[in-house]
């Protein structure tokens, strides 16, 4: 997680690959770090199972 730098006293998730080369954040900000952390945690299970391509939603 880390503060947006938008709205203040909110976070984004940010994701990045283990090779360091793709980096994935939220698209908003969610008014606690909590919010924040269970939406990236359902993203980072959303690429692991392979069901995210860039450019295109979660199916």
């Amino acid at each position: 997680m880390e503060s947006c730098s938008v709205d203040a006293g909110c976070y984004r998730w940010v994701v990045h690959s283990t090779d360091g080369r793709r980096t994935e954040r939220s698209a908003y900000s969610f008014a606690t770090r909590n919010g924040a952390r269970i939406s990236g945690e359902f993203w980072v299970r959303t690429f692991d199972a392979g069901k995210f391509e860039a450019g295109k939603t979660a199916a």
